[in-house]
């Protein structure tokens, strides 16, 4: 397990229980400039989760103690937003449908992959989850702005109110 203590913006987590497809990944994605953290055990990559905030998860799927699709599906529960990735080297589709049904993941990709495809699938992810919080904040501004409009009218309305009343008398 590698870390880096000041994680910039683009975060991807890697779990694989093989060591080699993890160097292999993190060389890959240090090229474009991406901050990679990875994890040879799932159970580890959780603690990750609630330490840092990642905007791509990528997981094998056949790992010791814990199968991807569980992997991810404690991930969403820790990180709803991120991006979730299935990297394997089984086309099993009843393993591929429980990654999808309980781990809710948003792509896959089969071992041996293709560095373009991944990247394109890494990229696309990336810019999901930074749409999905920039969604959030701009929503969240939203909401202060309303609420801020909703005091400013019944102040309004109570200034009406009393003018009204001193004209009247």
């Amino acid at each position: 397990m590698s870390q880096s203590a000041d994680l910039p913006t683009m975060q991807v987590l890697c779990v694989d229980d093989d060591e080699i497809v993890l160097r292999s990944l993190s060389r890959l994605f240090k090229t474009q400039q991406l901050t990679v953290l990875t994890s040879d055990s799932p159970i580890d990559a959780l603690k990750l989760i609630k330490q840092y905030e990642f905007d791509v998860i990528i997981s094998d799927m056949r790992m010791p103690k814990m199968n991807g699709a569980e992997f991810f599906q404690q991930a969403q529960k820790l990180a709803p937003d991120t991006q979730r990735i299935l990297l394997t080297g089984y086309a099993d589709i009843e393993i591929t449908l429980a990654a999808v049904n309980q781990g809710k993941i948003h792509g896959y990709i089969q071992k041996p992959w293709q560095n373009d495809l991944l990247l394109r699938s890494i990229t696309d992810s990336i810019e999901k989850y930074q749409l999905k919080k920039q969604n959030l904040k701009l929503q969240q501004q939203i909401n202060r702005h309303n609420e801020v409009l909703k005091e400013l009218n019944s102040s309004l309305e109570q200034r009406v109110e009393k003018r009204t009343k001193q004209i009247k008398q």
